[in-house]
């Protein structure tokens, strides 16, 4: 008869009810390791540690992944199922995500599916008391990866020319009607006849918007809460816009650096239209 092997446990030869010890999470981790090195399913060792989560707990999946290497939990974690939350979206480390997150530097798609559903199912993992902490601090250690500005920016780049741009110049993701001053100046910018540095990015969203000042982080991001729907609605891919609201009000310098990366990416695509002439 035949059998699915994504329905076969890579762990089966561990009881289910073997109490939570040390030696049972390195056995188990080590099966886990072995199944993914000889071919097996990412996807069901990831419901493998699902089924460890919900007999052991939180703190002993914890355990299990500090046992894996980081190309087998970013193997799970890349291809795992994001209708649902995974325990290792839970309970990674800031840390430790941010290496996973730099690893995408080699292996990352074309279209960064991998990348975005690593962010989505980890920074904004469903959890009984929903806020912004965890995802701060998993963006605080990711920031500071040698090719987070590449690998963001270009996961962004097929929104850049709209809701991205217009959330850099205008504050928010809900344009109806744009400043001529801004389209003349754009369209000049990414057909090269005018300078492009961090200086201009800067004071171009200044100028558009006057909320991208130094930001005091004992200070509420926003104003007010009918303020913070605003910026954070109106892109119709809502975990990428999380993601930038989250970007601009905490590594205000990374997003800048990002949005003028962004820019001289489409200011390449412009060159490259016109022949590169």
């Amino acid at each position: 008869m035949h059998t699915d092997a994504q329905d076969t446990p890579a762990v089966a030869n561990i009881a289910l009810d073997t109490p939570s010890s040390l030696a049972v999470t390195t056995a188990v981790a080590r099966q886990l390791a072995e199944y993914l090195e000889f071919g097996g399913e990412p996807v069901r060792a990831g419901k493998d540690i699902q089924s460890f989560a919900d007999q052991h707990g939180d703190a002993a999946v914890s355990a299990l992944i500090d046992e894996l290497t980081n190309i087998d939990l970013s193997n799970v974690l890349r291809h795992y199922d994001l209708t649902s939350t995974s325990p290792i979206q839970m309970v990674i480390s800031p840390e430790r995500f941010a290496a996973l997150v730099e690893m995408e530097h080699k292996y990352a798609s074309g279209d960064y599916a991998e990348l975005r559903g690593m962010l989505s199912g980890v920074l904004f993992a469903e959890s009984s008391e929903p806020s912004d902490e965890r995802a701060i601090e998993c963006l605080e250690a990711i920031v500071w990866q040698p090719h987070a500005l590449e690998l963001l920016a270009g996961m962004l780049m097929k929104h850049a020319e709209t809701e991205i741009i217009n959330f850099w110049l205008y504050g928010s993701f809900r344009v109806t009607a744009t400043d001529p001053d801004n389209d003349t100046w754009l369209e000049d910018c990414l057909n090269g006849h005018v300078p492009l540095d961090i200086g201009t990015v800067r004071s171009r969203a200044a100028q558009s918007t006057g909320d991208f000042s130094d930001i005091d982080l004992d200070d509420p991001p926003l104003n007010t809460a009918a303020d913070e729907v605003d910026t954070r609605s109106g892109m119709a891919d809502g975990d990428l816009q999380q993601l930038c609201w989250l970007l601009r009000e905490y590594h205000e310098e990374f997003f800048m650096d990002m949005i003028l990366q962004i820019l001289r990416s489409l200011m390449a695509q412009v060159h490259a239209r016109n022949g590169g002439g």
